[in-house]
């Protein structure tokens, strides 16, 4: 049961009286309480009238995303550009939910939820798509299919990190699962999602002369997407194909 931290005692209680009851399996219910989310200017509270509806939240969030995409990337048809931001919109506000821990409050703020450079559901994506394009333009022969493989290859700092950040992901899932906390998935995205824009303006992908290395990056590049993608979606953000 997740609810607010407000209802911790009351769901005690239930449990107290659900054990003292003889249900059997009253030692295995869990309450996960959240914090509240405020505002900028203080708590929300219906005495004061300063509710936000989730409607109108989301319908702002399209809103203020297809703004942002229209500037980033004006030659989107309208069309595809309704969708993405719908899509970015609710991943943003998905996010921010799940960003902290659940002990933490959440202040609402949208210059950090619609960040596109930070800590925030708009850059995880921007990265899968980014990763997505590069596999996109690069030469068919040279993607990693079936047992393909490349020579021996002298990894740069940047590489051997994303490599080892990459193999984290599954023991990085468990101990989210083990501790309930879907924080610690949205830490791990960030990370992979930050030393994968460090690799990619570090490393030429595509324009690599050597073959080796230039099928190796891209093999990695395809890692990145993949993982990403998964960890995106364990969050229930979705992936977007263009931004």
């Amino acid at each position: 049961m997740v609810t607010d931290v407000s209802q911790s005692l009351y769901f005690k209680q239930v449990f107290k009286v659900l054990e003292l009851s003889g249900f059997d399996h009253a030692k295995d219910l869990v309450h996960l309480p959240y914090e509240r989310v405020n505002l900028p200017e203080g708590k929300m509270a219906s005495r004061s009238g300063n509710i936000v509806a989730y409607e109108d939240l989301a319908a702002d969030a399209i809103e203020r995303v297809a703004g942002i995409i229209a500037e980033k990337n004006p030659s989107l048809p309208a069309d595809e550009r309704a969708r993405v931001a719908e899509e970015v919109a609710i991943s943003a506000l998905k996010f921010v939910m799940v960003s902290v821990g659940n002990t933490s409050v959440i202040t609402f703020d949208w210059e950090r939820v619609l960040d596109f450079d930070g800590y925030a559901g708009p850059y995880l994506q921007y990265a899968y798509v980014r990763a997505a394009r590069i596999l996109e333009k690069a030469p068919a022969a040279d993607l990693p299919a079936g047992d393909a493989a490349f020579g021996v290859v002298a990894m740069q700092p940047e590489e051997r990190t994303l490599l080892q950040t990459l193999a984290e992901f599954p023991k990085e899932v468990a101990r989210a699962a083990d501790q309930r906390a879907p924080v610690i998935v949205a830490n791990y995205v960030h990370r992979l999602a930050q030393e994968f824009s460090a690799f990619y303006q570090l490393s030429d992908v595509i324009h690599e002369a050597d073959v080796d290395t230039r099928r190796f990056r891209l093999a990695l590049v395809t890692c990145v997407k993949q993982v990403l993608g998964n960890g995106l979606s364990l969050l229930g953000l979705s992936l977007p194909e263009s931004m």
